[in-house]
């Protein structure tokens, strides 16, 4: 018997987050983008953003 392993869909990006870029709003630790509602937090540790 096969094993198969369970890959989730990826995220779809809306296609004017592909064209313009994310429209990013947030505070210093936590951002959104308003137009796909992607999430991304702060670590000072890497010195940039990280997907959530």
């Amino acid at each position: 018997m096969k094993k198969t392993m369970h890959n989730p869909a990826p995220i779809k990006i809306p296609l004017a987050c592909k064209i313009w870029g994310h429209k990013w709003q947030g505070d210093s630790l936590k951002r959104r983008c308003t137009r796909c509602g992607k999430t991304q937090v702060s670590r000072y540790s890497v010195e940039g953003w990280v997907d959530v």
